[in-house]
């Protein structure tokens, strides 16, 4: 019998480790989860840091600026800068945004109250944060890149404004769920920020059908679209107004309307057990974005609207919307951010020559996150009845973060330019930098906030409502032991602020 040293592996098996570069991303992605599992109570209830946050630091880890795990043929070996990942690996992401979209869209139907948009109150709010909010936000965003980045014209930047203006319900869902949400966000601007992440990424495709109809009109790109006045105004309306929105939003509801039926005649029967429904929300999301990518719809705005009709009834969002479906929707946001981690740009945005250059991009990034959506917010603020207070209106008109609806309308925008490689490739490099940037900016915000309001207290009432016990919710204050000592060291006792006080004497075992 031979030794197992003379056994020769030349065969089927290859023990060589390095070849096998999926077995090692496999084996770091699922480390990645199971770590995020077992801490997840203390990253996201205890400090507030989103998913998306560290799944896009993974995506960079992993891609080719990093180990080059995923510098495969859907990312390019250099990043998705130069066109060369080809049209199936953009039509592969694409899909995977759409889907993971509308299983969000249907998710935010699902969780929100039964018939919450028919009260007049909630829909004159949903209203104005959708056309005079979300419209200022698209023109506000193109304008800055016109003004910052050469050579665009105002009409390529409007597209580029465009994939700007939705709200991204995974990042959305950050302040809107969770230990945070239910301490200092009052449950009507939680359902009003859940409405509009879900329904605005549906009605962000008239605004990117416009600019692209005006940007066909008057350049010089070859494309069988109207070049008049009466022909634009024409097209619009019945392939954008009438065809993409109205008959998008009539299939979603009778579609949830026969659901939803369905679904109480079984259940009234018994004939369905508990374990049929995990999965139901996520099975319908993605029959409707099969339907209506046939019929060449609105794939968003049709989910949303299904799952606002299942949840008609007063039990039906919570029977579908379960722990299964919410464990399912993270894990594949993690897997998108992941991936978008993966395909930044960086090269490009390194570039000191290009149009898209680190310091233009953030030029438009600061000014896109600080001006994009907040005055608007705050202008329109007697037509946001559902919004009570000064502090939350400030608070909704923060939190409208850009992400994987941005990202997906600018793969959009890339399949119906007639061969402008220059214009798709800005636009991908302009829509990723603001993805990455409000990722980092709106995810982060809460821990800075929190952070903030433990050394100015005052500020807390202004910035998380009336509440004196903001410290709290970084868990036990051994976990605040380094701030209070820094603290302490900065201020005499008769400086210090209540709050710090109480932290310091409950550390020190003592009741405040």
């Amino acid at each position: 019998m031979p030794s197992l040293a003379a056994l020769s592996f030349d065969g089927p098996i290859d023990p060589h480790f390095s070849k096998e570069p999926t077995a090692i991303l496999l084996l770091i992605i699922a480390a990645f989860f199971v770590f995020f599992g077992l801490f997840s109570q203390l990253i996201r209830g205890r400090y507030f840091i989103p998913s998306p946050v560290l799944a896009i630091v993974l995506g960079i880890v992993l891609g080719p600026k990093g180990l080059g795990l995923l510098a495969t043929a859907a990312t390019g070996t250099d990043g998705w800068v130069n066109g060369s990942e080809g049209s199936e690996a953009r039509e592969l992401l694409a899909w995977f945004c759409r889907i993971v979209l509308g299983i969000q869209v249907l998710s935010a139907g699902l969780n929100l109250p039964s018939r919450w948009v028919t009260i007049k109150q909630n829909l004159t709010t949903l209203l104005t944060l959708l056309l005079p909010v979300m419209a200022s936000a698209s023109l506000l965003s193109a304008l800055f890149a016109y003004l910052i980045i050469p050579d665009l014209t105002f009409f390529e930047a409007m597209v580029i404004g465009s994939c700007l203006g939705p709200t991204d319900p995974v990042l959305a869902g950050s302040v809107i769920k969770g230990h945070f949400a239910e301490r200092h966000v009052a449950p009507e601007l939680r359902n009003v920020l859940l409405a509009e992440s879900g329904v605005n990424d549906g009605l962000g495709t008239p605004f990117l059908y416009l600019s692209l109809s005006l940007l066909f009109a008057f350049s010089d790109l070859k494309t069988h679209s109207p070049k008049t006045g009466g022909g634009i105004v024409g097209h619009y309306l019945v392939s954008v107004i009438l065809w993409n929105v109205l008959v998008s939003f009539l299939v979603g509801v009778t579609i949830g309307y026969m659901l939803l039926k369905l679904l109480k005649f079984s259940r009234d029967r018994k004939w369905i057990d508990e374990n049929s429904t995990l999965v139901f929300g996520v099975a319908v999301s993605i029959g409707l974005v099969g339907i209506t990518t046939m019929m060449d719809t609105n794939q968003l705005l049709c989910c949303f609207v299904a799952g606002c009709v299942l949840n008609w009834e007063h039990d039906m969002g919570a029977v579908l919307n379960n722990q299964f479906s919410e464990g399912l929707d993270n894990v594949m946001d993690i897997v998108i951010f992941t991936f978008l981690g993966a395909v930044l740009p960086f090269d490009t945005w390194r570039g000191e020559n290009s149009p898209t250059s680190f310091g233009k991009l953030c030029g438009v990034a600061a000014l896109v996150i600080l001006f994009r959506r907040l005055p608007a917010v705050l202008l329109c603020r007697k037509g946001l009845p559902s919004i009570g207070k000064y502090g939350e209106v400030i608070f909704a008109g923060w939190f409208g973060p850009i992400g994987i609806g941005a990202l997906y309308y600018s793969l959009e925008a890339s399949e119906k330019l007639p061969g402008s490689i220059d214009l798709e490739q800005q636009t991908f490099q302009i829509v990723s930098f603001l993805v990455f940037i409000s990722v980092l900016v709106h995810g982060l915000t809460i821990p800075f906030f929190l952070l903030l309001t433990l050394f100015f207290p005052n500020l807390a009432p202004y910035l998380l409502g009336d509440r004196s016990d903001v410290g709290e919710d970084f868990g036990q204050q051994g976990h605040l032991s380094h701030l209070i000592d820094t603290a302490n060291d900065s201020s005499n006792e008769s400086e210090r602020s209540p709050l710090i006080k109480r932290g310091q004497e409950q550390r020190n075992g003592t009741s405040a």
